[in-house]
């Protein structure tokens, strides 16, 4: 199932969301860090996350991101991070959105996720 779903809500000011593991509600303390096709909800909508960060060696750079390999989630974010896990840029992209720019594209670079909505 795919869908238009405005994420103009999310997130607020176009900030990334900080959630405090604890505490936890009743009905997610349940839940587990491996979910088929999503990471989170957040009001309502899937979220799927993929991230990149140089390996550390001298002269390294991310050249090339993940690609979905599913499409049940509503909204995806890229996260690129320094070595030391500082995030650099985020991007959002609607499943819609993401299906149609790079369904028949077989490796993505991090300009490819660049054309999305910039989080960060």
């Amino acid at each position: 199932m795919h869908t238009n779903r405005s994420h103009s809500s999310w997130p607020p000011a176009g900030r990334l969301p900080y959630r405090p593991i604890y505490p936890l509600k009743f009905q997610e303390r349940r839940k587990t860090t491996v979910q088929k096709g999503h990471d989170f909800v957040f009001r309502g909508a899937r979220y799927q996350v993929k991230g990149n960060r140089p390996s550390g060696k001298p002269g390294s750079f991310v050249t090339w991101v993940p690609k979905a390999t599913n499409y049940e989630w509503d909204f995806l974010v890229w996260v690129h991070y320094n070595q030391r896990y500082e995030i650099q840029e985020a991007w959002l992209w609607g499943v819609s959105e993401y299906i149609a720019a790079f369904d028949a594209i077989k490796r993505l670079s991090p300009a490819h996720y660049r054309q999305g909505q910039r989080l960060r």
